[in-house]
């Protein structure tokens, strides 16, 4: 693989801090039929595998943890195997952490899992040594993928890849500018992706200067427009949720109305209170609604900034017909984090969240939806009225100044 094959979101940076949290994780470390027999053959008396698990149709083993609910291989010195038998040894989910590869219209795009202490708080080396790592990493033999000389905008509608490169440019700088709340700057990406259908606006796009009357412009169009997407987020938020708790949630498939009425139950049904299966995490839900987003960095929210752009570039890991489509489902994601990390604050009991609640948030959305369960956008089509009975069936749960908005 050559190193100018490999790109990374703007301003990424990674080290590995040597923490072993991927290595304890509460996750699971899933490894090959191939890698199980290897390690059956490196250690004859040790039982590598926990339990079985099947993604998309394919069977994965559970690689085995011990009482403190590590790695069996993890010592007080790192891991056993890389120790004794080297690198190349490791399972390839091991290898890879935190880096997860994609090739998408020719080059190699590397996301950084937010999982990681030393990536959530974008500490460590930059560009030349980020990319030797990042390929040292990617145990995946990358083909030749076809080059994409449209983009689907909307639709039928379709922008030249040089386009969308810039219209994704633009709305990344957007994001992480921090003279606007998150809230804003995530709208006003929606809005240039609309306006990105006119081909006046396309032009403008390709203006490649960051004017901050440009950019206010663009903030109070869509704050203009907020209101008429109140339902579509009501609905979106409460599907995510559905599937993230429910017992099929692991697979992220639609669940049965049994395991739905098991999840609503949970979180209307018991006298106030939410329980939340993926998280253990119970809490009032009076208290949940009292817990404001706040619209000042405070605590700082430049780790979930960069977090949404690295899943924002070149539509990674959305799996969605066009553009528009997979911002919506970029857009969920980001009122999942928001949910998940006031609920971290209200089983404290706190008024305010703080720096932990969020990064125990965004870990949460990161593992249980956007990396390992990739939103898909068969998940709203053609589910409709399910879709609205947990809308409504969520009523005291999702106020509406929980989603979105």
């Amino acid at each position: 693989m050559k190193n100018s094959e490999v790109v990374f979101a703007p301003d990424t940076s990674y080290s590995c801090g040597k923490c072993l949290k991927c290595c304890k994780g509460d996750w699971l470390i899933a490894i090959t039929l191939e890698e199980v027999e290897l390690l059956k053959s490196l250690y004859p008396n040790v039982n590598p595998v926990s339990g079985e698990d099947e993604i998309d149709g394919k069977k994965i083993y559970l690689i085995a943890r011990n009482e403190k609910n590590e790695c069996i291989f993890l010592t007080e010195s790192g891991c056993k195997i890389h120790i004794e038998y080297g690198f190349d040894k490791k399972p390839a989910v091991c290898k890879r952490f935190p880096f997860f590869p994609k090739q998408w219209d020719g080059k190699n795009y590397f996301h950084l899992s937010y999982m990681c202490p030393s990536v959530y708080a974008n500490r460590g080396a930059k560009g030349e040594r980020l990319i030797s790592d990042a390929c040292a990493s990617a145990t995946e033999k990358f083909s030749g993928a076809e080059i994409q000389e449209e983009v689907h905008l909307a639709g039928t509608q379709t922008i030249s890849n040089c386009e969308y490169l810039l219209l994704e440019e633009k709305i990344s700088r957007l994001i992480l500018d921090p003279r606007f709340s998150l809230d804003d700057a995530l709208l006003a990406g929606l809005t240039l992706i609309r306006r990105a259908s006119d081909s006046e606006s396309i032009n403008q796009i390709k203006n490649k200067s960051s004017d901050l009357d440009e950019a206010l412009d663009i903030v109070m169009e869509s704050i203009a427009k907020r209101a008429p997407m109140l339902g579509l987020y009501r609905y979106m938020i409460a599907s995510i949720i559905t599937n993230i708790e429910s017992r099929r949630g692991a697979r992220f498939e639609f669940s049965t109305w049994k395991n739905d009425l098991s999840v609503f139950s949970k979180l209307l049904m018991n006298r106030g209170r939410i329980e939340l299966n993926r998280t253990g995490l119970i809490f009032n839900a009076q208290h949940l609604y009292n817990i404001h987003w706040p619209r000042k960095e405070k605590p700082d929210l430049m780790p979930l900034r960069r977090y949404i752009v690295s899943h924002l570039n070149h539509k990674f890991l959305l799996t969605a017909s066009d553009i528009e489509f997979a911002y919506h489902l970029l857009l969920g994601a980001y009122s999942a984090v928001k949910y998940y990390t006031r609920a971290f604050a209200a089983s404290e009991k706190r008024s305010m969240i703080s720096s932990s609640n969020l990064q125990r948030g965004i870990e949460c959305v990161e593992y249980n939806l956007m990396l390992h369960r990739p939103m898909k956008e068969r998940l709203w089509k053609k589910k409709i009225v399910r879709g609205w009975a947990r809308k409504f069936l969520f009523h005291h749960s999702y106020p509406s100044s929980m989603v979105l908005f």
